[in-house]
């Protein structure tokens, strides 16, 4: 099926109140409805949703999921507030305890290697992971070269790990800030069915080496829909309460075609990742 995104709206201030966005959504739906496009997504913050489930016809899937993981407490702390070097110890005590309940995967014969072009083996394990979900971009090729290695946005790395000499599960991950700290972005991820323990064990020897991607960070960060991620709190991630969440976003989903609406309003039928955004 066709997938078409709305990455944005927005309206002049100077304008609202007047009727304009409803004009433009209707406009924009009844177009939509003569295409081709059989199904249309998007993820609007709490503040936007309204406008788009009064004009626009979209249905509620979920709330999106957002896990973070502490790698240096000690430097997240320091960034927040000045102890005189007691934030040094707490950070310590705090990531030796979360280390200590984390679960620490294990690969025999594995070996990790940086992925530097988009082969026929990536592509394969990207597909083998997104046939079990009815809905998701298709990525391929064309679409992880010009979303990742050929991105303007920042610096990405992406990483496989090959068991026995056969790639079984890719990371994407991206550098950037958040919360004033040096982070890593988990962008994008696939694996070989029955394999998830490949990429549990890929994110968490980055985690513990910081070399395979050559630099430092303080976080990791993942926000996305996927059975998947519920598994990353085995290896110390923690779900963001949507209460404490500045900036809880939705998934919602709209028909242009003839489409059944259970899969469509249903979260175990998507695959969404931080790669599906492109302010990321």
């Amino acid at each position: 099926k066709l997938i078409g995104n709305i990455q944005d709206v927005a309206v002049n201030p100077n304008y609202r109140g007047i009727g304009l966005f409803r004009q433009l959504a209707e406009f924009a739906n009844k177009d939509l409805d003569k295409s081709e496009v059989d199904l249309i997504y998007t993820f609007p913050n709490d503040k936007s949703i309204r406008t788009f489930l009064k004009y626009n016809d979209f249905k509620v899937v979920s709330a999106v999921q957002a896990y973070i993981r502490p790698v240096n407490s000690g430097g997240i702390l320091r960034s927040k507030i000045n102890l005189l070097g007691l934030e040094k110890i707490g950070g310590w005590l705090a990531d030796g305890f979360v280390n200590l309940i984390a679960s620490n995967p294990k690969l025999a014969n594995a070996q990790i290697e940086r992925i530097t072009e988009i082969t026929n083996e990536v592509e394969e394990v990207f597909y083998e992971y997104s046939k079990s979900f009815e809905n998701h971009l298709v990525r391929d090729k064309a679409w992880l070269n010009w979303r990742y290695l050929k991105s303007v946005r920042g610096k990405h790395h992406i990483l496989g790990v090959r068991e026995d000499g056969k790639l079984i599960a890719v990371l994407v991950l991206k550098e950037d800030e958040m919360l004033g700290n040096p982070s890593l972005l988990i962008m994008d991820f696939a694996f070989a069915s029955g394999n998830e323990n490949s990429l549990l064990y890929l994110i968490n020897q980055v985690r513990k080496k910081p070399e395979h991607v050559g630099s430092q960070f303080n976080l990791l960060f993942v926000s996305g829909l996927a059975p998947t991620l519920a598994s990353f709190k085995k290896i110390g991630f923690y779900q963001i309460p949507e209460k404490v969440n500045p900036r809880v976003l939705n998934l919602l989903s709209r028909s242009s075609s003839e489409m059944k609406a259970e899969p469509l309003q249903t979260e175990k039928y998507w695959l969404l990742t931080l790669g599906d955004w492109d302010v990321f």
